[in-house]
């Protein structure tokens, strides 16, 4: 943990502080303005956007990562396990596909071609989809006297 967070701050820090004083000098600018309370609001803001740069996003922050270690990162393992019920798929309650819905509709004896129409597919896809859906024919052999015999018999 320890090497992670030097390196973070070591790879981010240029840009925090960066950051930090051009907002803090932006809200400096407020101070040349003529309304008491907009001045004084430009020094508190801008004091306080020096002191969230250097002293907490530089040390407080990094210091108490290391002292917390592993504990830094429960919202990820609370993250994985929503994911993880997330993507469990919800109960099966019709079919999925549209393969699925042409096989079910030839099972119900509609015709192929009005099938083609609804579902906006060719009538070779459908009777594609109709040749696998059917079981395998059995396999089968030239007998001594020309006909076809079951095989292994």
């Amino acid at each position: 943990v320890r090497a992670g967070v030097v390196k973070t701050v070591a790879s981010t820090g240029g840009v925090i502080t960066s950051a930090g004083l051009i907002f803090a000098a932006s809200m400096f600018g407020l101070l040349f303005g003529n309304i008491s309370g907009m001045t004084q609001a430009g020094f508190i803001i801008g004091v306080g956007l020096l002191i969230d740069t250097f002293l907490v996003r530089t040390v407080t922050v990094p210091a108490l990562a290391v002292l917390i270690g592993r504990a830094n990162w429960w919202p990820t393992l609370w993250g994985r396990r929503a994911i993880r019920l997330a993507d469990t798929p919800p109960p099966r309650t019709e079919p999925l596909s549209m393969v699925e819905q042409i096989y079910a509709a030839l099972g119900d004896g509609e015709s192929p071609h009005l099938i083609a129409q609804r579902f906006e597919v060719s009538l070779n896809s459908v009777a594609l989809i109709n040749r696998l859906a059917q079981p395998a024919a059995e396999p089968t052999a030239m007998s001594e006297n020309g006909s076809r015999v079951p095989a292994g018999r």
